[in-house]
């Protein structure tokens, strides 16, 4: 130091000056390093904070969707219950309508018996109508008590029957007296069908599971051997009451979160071992296959449901699919039949085709056998 003085002619603190400055720099930056670090350290925190927040978001995200989902069931469930209602207030509207009725015809006969003397046609038929109208009245009346849902069983004690439910299902122990006890419907014989004939019916019955516990379904399906349902808005969670003697085969739609769509076939169980029910993947159909055994012809029944046009669960491969399924299942010697809705909106054009030269040019076939079957209307 100083031989450097020497060699510059300065004084010691003039040497020392720039070095007095230099370390007050780098102490300025130590300073300024420090703050940094502090600086970086509160940003690992706002990102562990952040990680935080994102997670609490996700789970949130997942709560809504469960109270959506929830919601969902909640607006179904409600549609279903108004859909009782309005039917129960229709019926009362009607009990009503006809109670007024009967009231007038008893009053205009009542008229007429004062006016002169009543023979025994018109006796009977009075006491017909009073007796209709105490009927109604009892229908409509607060105290009345009616159970729907309870399955007709032959030879039944419907008083016995009535008073197990009471016990079993609702709890109530107390002896409970009863004025009269009846069956509003009359018993459905059910005759066992010959081999070759079996009775089928089809209905849009637009939600199932609710509506498998009334009567009145019951006694649909102990009528038929094979009953087909469609736009069942079912799942493979939901159990639908069948009568005792029937089972069933479900398709349920599962491309969508909401219930929607769907096939049931409820059949009698006496009737398995003679139907095969093919695994296909088209939602729009589910098809049945029946032994030659059951209807003496080996029979391709495709039973068919397809969303009106413009719907959200609509789609222009609908016919695509059911006739790629056809073709794939079609066999020789196997005759084939499509039942169901195909919301076919035709107004006021017939709901049948008339078999022609245009049909057969269509089917490209020239088959003899099959021209004369056409053209005999009487074995269509």
């Amino acid at each position: 130091m100083s031989e450097t003085k020497v060699t510059f002619g300065q004084s010691e603190d003039e040497a020392l000056a720039p070095l007095k400055n230099i370390q007050n720099i780098v102490s300025k930056l130590e300073s300024r390093i420090e703050n940094i670090e502090k600086e970086v350290s509160k940003i690992e925190d706002i990102k562990i904070q952040l990680i935080s927040m994102s997670s609490k978001i996700n789970d949130m995200e997942k709560r809504v969707q469960e109270v959506e989902d929830r919601n969902s069931k909640i607006e179904d469930s409600v549609e279903e219950m108004s859909q009782i209602v309005n039917s129960a207030l229709d019926k009362y509207t009607d009990n009503s309508d006809q109670i007024e009725i009967l009231n007038k015809a008893i009053k205009a006969l009542q008229n007429t018996k004062d006016n002169r003397k009543l023979d025994e046609v018109h006796v009977s038929k009075l006491r017909s109508l009073e007796e209709d109208v105490v009927e109604m009245k009892w229908r409509s009346m607060h105290n009345n008590l009616i159970f729907s849902g309870l399955r007709y069983q032959p030879d039944e004690d419907t008083e016995i029957k009535i008073r197990d439910f009471i016990n079993k299902e609702l709890g109530l122990y107390n002896t409970i007296s009863f004025g009269n006890v009846h069956r509003f419907c009359k018993k459905i014989e059910t005759d066992k069908s010959t081999r070759g004939e079996l009775k089928f019916s089809f209905l849009n019955i637009c939600g199932l599971k609710s509506k498998s516990l009334a009567s009145e379904f019951s006694d649909l399906v102990i009528n038929n051997d094979i009953s087909i349902f469609v736009e069942t808005k079912t799942d493979k969670l939901d159990i639908i009451s069948l009568p005792n003697g029937y089972s069933c085969f479900s398709k349920h739609r599962s491309k969508f979160k909401r219930k929607s769509g769907g096939i049931v076939i409820i059949y009698k169980s006496e009737l398995e071992k003679f139907l095969t029910f093919p695994k296909t993947k088209s939602e729009f159909l589910q098809w049945i296959q029946f032994s030659k055994d059951l209807l003496n012809d080996n029979v391709l029944m495709g039973c068919v449901y397809i969303p009106p046009e413009g719907s959200k669960y609509s789609s222009v491969d609908a016919f695509t699919e059911i006739e790629n399924e056809f073709l794939h299942l079609s066999e020789p010697n196997l005759k084939n039949v499509l039942i169901g809705d195909f919301n076919a909106k035709t107004s006021t054009l017939p709901y049948y085709v008339i078999p022609d030269q245009h049909l057969l040019e269509i089917l490209n076939t020239d088959d003899t056998q099959t021209m004369h079957y056409f053209s005999d209307y009487n074995g269509l």
